[in-house]
This record gives structure tokens, C-alpha cells and sequence, in this order.
């Protein structure tokens, strides 16, 4: 920078009667930075002007002459804007509170800057001490699909709790305790009763914890710490945490069980753990099959047979580890007997396929729900694939080109590539179009924030939509129906057999079988013809018994055929 235009400057200042020592040793300080950074008044911007501003800061000088050197660069400036040797004054779009962003608010691209759009709003809700977390935080808020009002209460909440963690000389985050964030809750509704006279709702309250405990909660994770100390599950003497992890670990080591199944036995096993406590029994080797049975019956209240086949499975294997690893003397899983059910009575509960057309033409697809409900119901429908398999669909399993679909890990280990239907293709596109931005890579996602994978609860959306159209008319009204239903569709075209186990995912054949059931043309096409055969089998081929006088006629001398199997089979070689 030219030393005349510093002379002239410091001669203005004289002339008005303006202090200009400070000025001049400070623009000397500035002149040799620009000279080692070789650069010219004109090329200033005020990307320049942060960084000089960042240097002098960091060479350890106070605060008040950073202030200074920021004060005397920005009436310098303007004084040579005035002169016509700049087009715009860098240092009016810098400020001191920037600093510790490289390059200032011009570079700044925090989440503040997609919620605010002043800068002086964006300084207020700058938290250091909240720092490198609360910018991340507000980004993920964002993500998640909160309203903008919501994210107006997270702000302002976070705000007062900053204020009064900094008057209580807090210098750290990680300095935050629960009980610190509970004063502050105890103290806000003081404050409310005092200003209004009346206290602060209790939901009200527990807004507020929300607020900021979500924050709080996020950068302990960031630290690798827990806000919340997590609730410490009391261990037990009968069924000890250590065993049941060992349970679980070899249960998906040795068995390859999913992680739903080792939920749901981890679960069970929890529940006859409280179970046995309540009954006196102190160590695993004091459990007896009276145990069991009386656990079982308390919960074949509530369930039906289905359900109790499983729990008596989850303990089935459990007590067969236990007697193989050596700690139980018995092997009680042998005693534990499942509950009584025909395979060749259980019949699919199915939907005639004019019903499902019903159901998908009831769904209202004008809202963004109604069309991610509608893609739902066309896929199970459609496809007949599992309500598991319709939520872990990812958008990189789509090929809109082919079309078709990857279905990943079904319930018998493999992975298939199946063609996708118009119908659904048409209603995928139509939700996706709708769908709320998230990088979450699942399809189906919730509509209310935080916006997550819809997982478990995508089956409540087909019971959802069968209950409202059929009510209770139907007896069968989960997801699976519209499985059964499909099978049952393609049996009627004259699917084979082994193509309907391809699709549904089913490892063995005789999964398949059970749709015959429900093929009543084909059976009463098959029991008519059986019928004519067999009379005319039996009319003309078997012997008939010799006459006899009728006072021979008595009840031992009529034939009976109390075993027909045993009977046909013995006149065999009289048969065609």
C-alpha cells in the first residue's frame, strides 16, 4: 500500500480534528501485511480483511486493539472509496464476532445460514460453547423434516439455557450435567410463576427438556459419551445378563438367526426371568417343568396358537443350550411340548382378488401419505412379498429401466431380482415424486419428523386400510393377507406350484402346498371325479359276500369294513 495515501489519510484526520496517532501505527501494521501477502489496495476483499483481522488476533495482542485495527481499517477504507480507489468498502461485509470462521461470514455455510438469513440473527444463535456440535445438530434437525417452527423453539430454548450455563461459569461442554439442565427447568418455571402469576404447564416443561435435551443427548454421542445415564437393567440369579448374551452370541454364531429373532427371544426370555423371581426360584438349576408349564399358561391366555408356538420354541432352544453347555442337569426342552395343531386343517386367509382391487382404489392418493400408503399396498398386493421385505427396500434396489426390483435377505437367506409390475412401478414414481429429502436410503419413510425407516410399523399401514374398508367383515387383517391373497391369484391362472414358492421367497415346496387348500375349483373338479371312480370301482371290481339264510342274518355275520385302507390294499391284486 502506497505510504502517501496513509500521509493524506493521517493529514484528513488532522485537519478534523481527529485523533490519528492510533490510526497511522495501526495502517502501518496493515500496509506490511499487505506487502508480505503481495497484494494492492484494489484487490481487497473481504475474505482479506478476515484474515488480517484473524492474524492480528492470533499474534496474542488484547482484544481491544483487534477492535481498534477493525475500527481504523473500516474508516481508512471508507476514506479511500471516497477518493475513488475502490469500488466498495471490503471491511462494511466483516465482523469481529466472524473470526473464528475462515474467511468470515462470506464464508460461512453453517446450518444458521439455511434457518436465518440476517447476520446479526445468525451471531445471536452462534453458541460457543456449544461448539463444534450445535451446527451439526441444527443440520441433522433439518434432515429429519422438523417445521420451521419447531426449529424456532430449539433456538430459542437453547439460547436462555446457553445464558445460564455461561453465568454459571461453565467453560466446557462436557462440563453440562444432568442436574445442571434441571436447575435451569426448575429456575425457567420460577421465572413463568413470578412474571404471569400462575405456574408453567408441566408439557410445557417437558417441551423445553426436549429442546435442549436433544441437543445435549446428540453431542455427548459426538463425544462418545452418554447424557443420560443409561438405566442399569438389574441382573438376576436365575437367568444372569452374562448367560443370556452368551445365549444370543451363540445364536447367531451357530443357528444364524436374524436379529428380529434374537430380539424376540431375548424378549421372551426377559419375561420368564421376571416370571421365575416372582416365583421363588433362585438358580437356574431350580427351574422345573411345573415352571415352564405355569409360564406357558399364563401366557396362553393371550395368545393364540401361533404365538404360543413360538414362545415355546424361544425356551425350547434356550434350555437346549443350557443342557449343552453343562448348566442344567436336564434337558428340559423335551418337556416342553408344542401346543396340539393339524397342519392339513390350517387354511391361508386370503382376499378375493375383486376384494383387493377394492382396497387399493379405496386409499386416498391426493396427500403425500395417501401415495406412500397406496405403493405399499401395490408392492404386498403385487408382488406378495413380506411386509419385512417392503421396508428394507432401499432406492438402489429400483432398476426403472428393466424394471425390477432386489429383494435382499428374505426369510429363507437369498436374494432374488424380481420383475416389478406396471401397477407398482407407476405408484413407486408417483410417491417418490412426494417423498421427503432425506439421505436415509430406505423407500418408505414416515412423514412426521424425525423422519426414519417406517421398519415394523409398515405392517400397522395395511391393517390400517383393510380395517377402514372391510371393518370387520374379513377375519384376517394384517399384511400377510394380501400375500395369501396373491398366491391365491396366481394358483387360479395356472401358476405352477414351484413358481409361486419362487416368489414368495419360500425354501421348500411344501411351504407352497398350502395354497391347494384354498384351490376349491381344482378340488371339487378333483373330489367329483374321485368320487365317480371310486363307485364305480367298488360296484364292479370288488367280490361281494355269498347269500345267506336269514336266520344266519345277524349282526356278526354282516360284513364290516372297519379299516378300508387295510381292506383295499388286501383285494389289490383284484383292483385294475
Amino acid at each position: 500500500m502506497d505510504e502517501s495515501l496513509i500521509n493524506d489519510y493521517v493529514r484528513f484526520r488532522q485537519a478534523s480534528g481527529k485523533s490519528w496517532i492510533k490510526h497511522k501505527r495501526a495502517l502501518n501494521v496493515f500496509g506490511e501485511w499487505l506487502a508480505a501477502k503481495d497484494l494492492s489496495l484494489s484487490q481487497l476483499t473481504p475474505q482479506h480483511v478476515n484474515a488480517y483481522l484473524c492474524c492480528r488476533k492470533s499474534s496474542g495482542v488484547p482484544r481491544s486493539m483487534v477492535d481498534e485495527a477493525y475500527y481504523t481499517l473500516r474508516v481508512f477504507l471508507r476514506y479511500a472509496l471516497s477518493k475513488g480507489l475502490l469500488t466498495r468498502n471490503p471491511a462494511e461485509d466483516v465482523s469481529l464476532s466472524w473470526l473464528s470462521i475462515p474467511g468470515g461470514f462470506n464464508a460461512y455455510q453453517g446450518g444458521l445460514r439455511k434457518i436465518l438469513s440476517l447476520p446479526k440473527c445468525m451471531r445471536k444463535y452462534r453458541f460457543p460453547l456449544f461448539a463444534p456440535y450445535w451446527e451439526s445438530y441444527l443440520g441433522r434437525v433439518m434432515e429429519q423434516g422438523y417445521s420451521n417452527r419447531t426449529i424456532s423453539l430449539i433456538l430459542f430454548h437453547n439460547l436462555r439455557f446457553h445464558r445460564y450455563v455461561v453465568c454459571k461459569k461453565v467453560r466446557h461442554l462436557s462440563q453440562i450435567t444432568p442436574k445442571l439442565l434441571t436447575a435451569f427447568l426448575r429456575r425457567r418455571g420460577a421465572q413463568f410463576q413470578e412474571e404471569r402469576g400462575y405456574p408453567l404447564k408441566v408439557k410445557y416443561l417437558q417441551n423445553i427438556q426436549a429442546c435442549v435435551g436433544g441437543f445435549l443427548t446428540y453431542a455427548f454421542a459426538q463425544m462418545n459419551r452418554p447424557f443420560y445415564k443409561p438405566k442399569s437393567r438389574p441382573d438376576s440369579q436365575v437367568l444372569p445378563n452374562k448367560l443370556l448374551a452368551g445365549y444370543l452370541d451363540f445364536c447367531g454364531d451357530h443357528r444364524g438367526l436374524s436379529a428380529t429373532t434374537k430380539t424376540h427371544y431375548h424378549a421372551t426370555l426377559l419375561q420368564l426371568r421376571s416370571f421365575l423371581r416372582r416365583r421363588g426360584v433362585h438358580g437356574i438349576e431350580g427351574v422345573t417343568a411345573a415352571d415352564l408349564d405355569a409360564f406357558c399358561f399364563r401366557g396362553s391366555k393371550s395368545m393364540g396358537a401361533s404365538s404360543l408356538n413360538a414362545l415355546l420354541c424361544a425356551l425350547r432352544s434356550f434350555f437346549r443350550y443350557l443342557y449343552l453347555e453343562g448348566k442344567t442337569a436336564s434337558n428340559l426342552a423335551g418337556k416342553l411340548m408344542t401346543t396340539c395343531r393339524f397342519r392339513d386343517a390350517l387354511r391361508p386367509k386370503y382376499l378375493p382378488w375383486n376384494k383387493v382391487q377394492q382396497l387399493l382404489a379405496g386409499v386416498d392418493r391426493n396427500t403425500s401419505v395417501g401415495k406412500r400408503d397406496y405403493a405399499i399396498l401395490a408392492l404386498l398386493a403385487h408382488h406378495g412379498i413380506r411386509a419385512g421385505e417392503a421396508a428394507r427396500l432401499k432406492l438402489s434396489d429400483i432398476d426403472w429401466e428393466e424394471p425390477c426390483m432386489l429383494l435382499r435377505e428374505r426369510k429363507n437367506g437369498s436374494t432374488i431380482r424380481l420383475p416389478l409390475s406396471e401397477h407398482a412401478k407407476k405408484a413407486l414414481q408417483d410417491y417418490l415424486s412426494v417423498r421427503p429429502n432425506s439421505r436415509l436410503e430406505q423407500i418408505f419413510l414416515t412423514e412426521v419428523a424425525p423422519l426414519r425407516p417406517l421398519g415394523d410399523s409398515l405392517r400397522g399401514v395395511a391393517r390400517t386400510h383393510l380395517c377402514r374398508r372391510f371393518g370387520r367383515t374379513i377375519a384376517h387383517r394384517g399384511s400377510h393377507v394380501l400375500r395369501h391373497s396373491f398366491a391365491k391369484a396366481l394358483l387360479d391362472r395356472g401358476g405352477a406350484l414351484h413358481e409361486i414358492a419362487l416368489l414368495l421367497g419360500q425354501e421348500s415346496l411344501s411351504s407352497a402346498l398350502i395354497y391347494t387348500r384354498i384351490a376349491t375349483e381344482d378340488l371339487r373338479e378333483v373330489s367329483n371325479n374321485y368320487a365317480d371312480l371310486l363307485t364305480g370301482i367298488i360296484d364292479n371290481r370288488l367280490p361281494q359276500p355269498e347269500p345267506c339264510p336269514a336266520k344266519l342274518l345277524g349282526r356278526a355275520a354282516v360284513p364290516i369294513i372297519s379299516q378300508p385302507r387295510r381292506y383295499y390294499k388286501r383285494h389289490s391284486s383284484q383292483l385294475p
